[in-house]
């Protein structure tokens, strides 16, 4: 197990122990505004590693509820980003085509 899978398993092991495991569909739809939420902050202050690592805290917790391995997941995304034409759409923006 590498750093980032071992740092990542014990982040769901501890959202599981502290919020429980069992979601509907609601609870993860609540889950999913709480990492907008998350997200507003750390655009409110977008240096913060501290507001970066509440996203990526909030979005393990949510992957690792719906059986996603974003490991994996990000890795399949990048083959897919790799592939793709990009183009500036200003203020430091990029957008695939």
């Amino acid at each position: 197990m590498t750093d980032a899978e071992s740092l990542r398993h014990s982040v769901v092991e501890w959202a599981r122990s502290t919020f429980g495991t069992k979601r509907t569909i609601e609870q993860f739809f609540a889950a999913a505004l709480k990492l907008v939420d998350e997200a507003r902050e750390l655009a409110g202050n977008p240096l913060s590693a501290e507001e970066m690592a509440d996203v990526q805290i909030v979005l393990w917790h949510i992957a690792g509820d719906a059986g996603v391995d974003l490991l994996d997941a990000v890795e399949a995304k990048m083959r897919v980003n790799r592939s793709r034409d990009w183009a500036h759409v200003g203020n430091g923006v990029y957008q695939h085509k």
